[in-house]
């Protein structure tokens, strides 16, 4: 299953992927505003641009406030 959120933004930084073990659902979809979302079995893949390091940790924030277990985080190319 494979969401796409409405808002992506436009800026400039990096993409990146974000890897965590638990299945979002609908009602956490929210949390992710801006960001690819694919929901796996076993797993959910996170994509989306950052502007910088501090975004990124408010993401990461966000998945830690959730009880979510991160996997892995990884840079994509432009």
């Amino acid at each position: 299953m494979q969401y796409k959120n409405n808002n992506p933004g436009t800026y400039d930084g990096k993409y990146y992927r974000v890897r965590i073990r638990e299945r979002v659902d609908n009602e956490m979809l929210d949390w992710f505003d801006g960001m690819e979302v694919q929901v796996g079995e076993n797993a959910t893949v996170l994509e989306g641009k950052m502007v910088d390091q501090s975004e990124l940790q408010g993401l990461l924030r966000k998945i830690h406030d959730l009880h979510l277990t991160l996997i892995s985080v990884e840079t994509l190319s432009e």
